[in-house]
């Protein structure tokens, strides 16, 4: 079936979603560090939004085959991070860890002792802050120090178009990091989450 261009035009009237408009929020979790959050979101170099599967089984009623549902599954967030020198954001994560299970005494702890809240969000801006930039980048004049400065902090005046909030999340494994001779490698840490359950909101 053909549509005009003025009739999605009229759909895409709020604009499609970008992969690169996101940002996390991670909790506090204490520790001998002082790891902020807006520290965890910048170093965050990907996220995940979760999913949820129906789970069904299959039933014949008189000659045809149905599906019903019986219950739902959900999968862990992967969350990759760049590592600075410093190592603090896997250090944030081994002391999450360590509230899980304390490696020394191998005792576990109840989940409302490591399980936090978690967001991720979808983010959009301004049609007229994107036309501007635009503007902007296509003269290839960025002299005017006065119009880009008043740019950078209109293009920091996101707009929150979805939240996803898992539910008492705690990260169950951390990737390994592997160190080689090639030069200019950047080391990165990829962590798993997982949840009780996720809502949007």
């Amino acid at each position: 079936m053909a549509y005009s261009i003025d009739e999605l035009k009229g759909e895409f009237g709020t604009g499609l979603a970008r992969t690169s408009l996101w940002r996390v929020f991670l909790p506090s979790v204490g520790g001998p560090f002082g790891i902020t959050t807006r520290r965890l979101n910048v170093l965050c170099k990907s996220a995940q939004l979760p999913f949820r599967q129906i789970l069904t089984n299959e039933r014949i009623v008189g000659m045809k085959q149905h599906k019903l549902a019986y219950a739902y599954a959900t999968d862990d967030v992967s969350l990759t991070f760049h590592v600075p020198n410093d190592y603090d954001i896997k250090q944030y994560f081994e002391f999450w860890q360590s509230k899980i299970i304390n490696f020394d005494t191998k005792e576990l702890n109840y989940p409302d002792e490591y399980g936090f809240e978690v967001r991720v969000q979808q983010l959009s801006m301004p049609k007229n802050v994107i036309g501007q930039a635009e503007r902007i980048l296509a003269s290839g004049v960025l002299s005017n120090s006065a119009e880009f400065d008043n740019l950078q902090k209109r293009l920091e005046d996101t707009q929150v178009e979805y939240t996803c909030i898992l539910e008492k999340a705690f990260p169950t494994s951390m990737s390994a990091i592997e160190f080689s001779n090639e030069p200019g490698g950047m080391v990165e840490l990829n962590v798993q989450l997982s949840y009780k359950d996720w809502r949007s909101v």
